[in-house]
């Protein structure tokens, strides 16, 4: 009687683990082409950057650099520390490559994601840095598109906040 079981153990077992590739491949799949098609508005002006926006574990990853300084703040990188620092609106930011862990103005905040390193560019988490300096982020799906805007001058866009 046992016998019996064991082959429909086996195709639950091949099943579940099918199912599970499967799901983890489409994720991986659906991130990359999001990073891909992403534009960036900042106060509605478009920014041409040389790296694409790209979604990880649900987070978008922006280059620092570029849409930091078309906020107004500044950016600054120690390549031997491989730390990047933003400071603007009277907020200082400190990130780490490869770390889940941010300081705020001095404070140890735990990150989502971790900073990475693409193309020569840091990409940081968009929302936290955004959010910590003060500005409203806003995504729009189709065409995918990220909005960011000063808190008091956002007027609605049909857009949706994310």
């Amino acid at each position: 009687m046992y016998s019996l079981f064991l082959p429909r153990k086996k195709i639950l077992y091949i099943a579940l683990l099918l199912a599970l590739t499967l799901l983890f491949c489409c994720r991986q799949a659906n991130d990359i082409q999001a990073g891909s098609q992403i534009e960036v508005f900042v106060e509605r002006q478009k920014l041409d950057l040389d790296v694409n926006p790209l979604i990880q574990n649900g987070r978008t990853l922006i280059p620092a650099r570029a849409v930091m300084e078309a906020l107004g703040a500044s950016v600054s990188w120690d390549r031997e520390k491989r730390t990047v620092s933003i400071a603007g609106r009277g907020n200082n930011i400190l990130l780490t490559v490869g770390s889940f862990q941010a300081q705020v103005n001095g404070q140890s905040v735990m990150l989502d994601t971790a900073v990475q390193l693409l193309d020569g560019r840091t990409m940081v988490p968009l929302r936290f840095i955004s959010e910590n300096l003060g500005y409203l982020v806003n995504w729009q799906d189709s065409p995918r598109a990220i909005y960011i805007s000063a808190r008091q001058s956002l007027e609605p866009l049909g857009i949706y906040h994310v």
